[in-house]
């Protein structure tokens, strides 16, 4: 997982957030989100791959 952390202030305002797979799917991005600092998800987008790779089907879910 890669996170990146904003802040504002001195303090935590906002996460980014990025999954990878595992295994043979270590070089596919599965999921990436946005949080606030209270752990509240505003965004989240997910991926699903065929078996060549390419991208099939793209999920997004949030209110930004």
């Amino acid at each position: 997982m890669k996170e990146i952390e904003e802040t504002l202030n001195e303090a935590l305002y906002r996460i980014f957030r990025k999954s990878w797979g595992e295994g043979k799917d270590q070089g596919r991005l599965i999921a990436q989100s946005i949080e606030d600092s209270s752990g509240n998800t505003l965004y989240y987008k997910t991926y699903s791959y065929d078996p060549k790779g390419n991208i099939r089907e793209q999920r997004e879910y949030g209110n930004l």
